[in-house]
């Protein structure tokens, strides 16, 4: 459902979804990597995104998610994954965005950007193996713009993962005699900032 108040001031979408999924791959390491087929897996949740155009110079907006994925009876020859949640499935994902503008007397423009994320957490393989566990997390980003008057010129600062968190961007099983080894994480980019400027001709 997509709805607009306030003479379009506020946006409100709400969606409901609830998905089933036959003979899904599942990859585990069984001596050897092997792909096997879950007979059944499924998915459900809620997601709620509003937008609020508090005035023609401030903007804030928020997105939360819930959902709930799992296998259902599954027992592979590397071990029983039945009722295992599926990989990179966080429960709970909340997105929240403020945006401020400062006009200026000569026609420039200052903006403020400012984005946060806060993710409760997520598993990167369907055997769970502890060491492939996302623990809970926020991201925050910052974008400071000044723009000249027609948006001839723009200088801008940003940050992004302003916290600095080391957050699983994908992962994989391994094989390895040492049983404390059973995987590999490539993670996202720590803390990074820089600057920017663009020029219209």
């Amino acid at each position: 459902t997509k709805n607009r108040f306030a003479d379009n001031k506020i946006q409100a979408n709400l969606e409901l979804f609830y998905y089933r999924y036959t003979d899904q791959l599942v990859q585990q390491y069984n001596g050897t990597f092997i792909n096997y087929n879950a007979p059944r897996t499924r998915m459900y949740g809620a997601e709620l995104e509003t937008a609020w155009a508090v005035s023609s110079n401030t903007r804030v907006n928020m997105k939360a998610s819930y959902l709930n994925a799992k296998i259902g009876t599954f027992v592979s020859p590397a071990g029983d994954l039945s009722g295992f949640t599926l990989p990179f499935s966080p429960k709970w994902t909340v997105l929240g965005g403020f945006e401020q503008a400062f006009p200026l007397d000569s026609g420039d423009e200052i903006k403020l950007r400012v984005d946060s994320t806060y993710n409760s957490g997520y598993w990167d393989d369907f055997a769970h193996f502890a060491s492939l566990r996302q623990e809970s997390f926020t991201k925050t980003d910052i974008n400071l713009t000044y723009s000249t008057a027609g948006d001839q010129l723009e200088f801008g600062l940003w940050v992004r993962n302003l916290e600095n968190r080391n957050v699983h961007a994908a992962a994989a099983e391994v094989g390895s005699a040492n049983p404390n080894i059973t995987g590999a994480v490539f993670l996202e980019a720590p803390r990074t900032y820089g600057g920017r400027m663009v020029a219209k001709f």
